[in-house]
């Protein structure tokens, strides 16, 4: 019997879905959203935290959804949007409830004939419940899925993690990893003072091009977006369906990956 040929790449769906709030996953999308507007690449975003609204808050042009119900869940995604790259962003605590609408709907087997592959963003964190979402979603999604892990030292530490099986087994399977820069709780402040002050939400590119934002906390904010913008580019092809369609490059940047020869270098030594 022949063999089936994998359908070609349309579309790339990104998300990430561990149960722990409070770890940057929103920071991260709109760091990515960042750079698919520096990269002149399509997209398409969609917010279903509805508690919180960050992302749909920073861009008014990302909708709003509930997918919390079965019925909600399988009206978003059967009309997803049409573009080369579909970003969604998601309430803490939905992992199971995502595991099981898609589930129900087959949406891996949904995917696969409609060329959408899916891209799962995974934050690389100590915590237990990361961990264990992150183990269910691997479960499930398995090869069907591609996988970036995501460190994020201001939110939450990585050496744990880093020494678990399943970060072998996303080492195994090529997963980069990509590091979210630390922000200096002055610079923070500076973008929030901001906000308040043209009275809405806005996104680090925003931030870093507004004239009121001191030129200190300028060079400080346009490092942690250049980093960000390089390390996507890096790993364009986890991000994009075609790294061809990328119009506008960041530059060379060294990619970061997990390797046990010199991320783990030091602790075999110890062992």
């Amino acid at each position: 019997m022949a063999t089936k040929e994998p359908k070609q790449i349309k579309q790339r769906f990104l998300t990430c879905l561990q149960s722990k709030g409070g770890a940057g996953k929103t920071t991260l999308a709109d760091m990515l959203i960042g750079w698919y507007r520096f990269a002149g690449v399509p997209y398409s975003a969609i917010d279903t935290d509805l508690q919180h609204r960050t992302l749909s808050s920073r861009y008014p042009d990302v909708p709003l959804f509930d997918a919390s119900g079965m019925d909600e869940f399988g009206a978003v995604f059967q009309h997803l949007p049409d573009a080369p790259a579909v970003l969604m962003d998601c309430p803490a605590q939905y992992t199971d409830r995502f595991l099981s609408h898609a589930d129900h709907y087959d949406l891996l087997h949904v995917f696969e004939e409609s060329g959408i592959r899916t891209t799962l963003l995974m934050m690389a964190s100590d915590d237990i419940d990361a961990r264990d979402s992150a183990l269910a979603l691997v479960k499930f999604f398995g090869e069907r899925a591609d996988y970036v892990m995501i460190e994020n030292p201001a939110k939450f530490q990585s050496d744990g993690f880093k020494r678990t099986g399943l970060c072998d087994w996303l080492i195994a399977h090529h997963a980069p990893a990509i590091t979210i820069p630390k922000m200096s709780l002055s610079a923070i402040d500076a973008w929030e003072r901001i906000e308040e002050k043209t009275q809405r939400r806005l996104p680090l590119a925003d931030v870093v091009n507004h004239p009121d934002l001191p030129l200190f906390h300028k060079l400080e904010l346009s490092k942690v977006r250049d980093m960000m913008l390089r390390q996507f580019e890096t790993s364009a092809e986890f991000f994009v369906p075609d790294p061809a369609a990328i119009k506008q490059k960041a530059g060379d940047y060294k990619p970061k990956t997990f390797v046990r020869e010199s991320v783990f270098g030091s602790l075999a030594s110890k062992r």
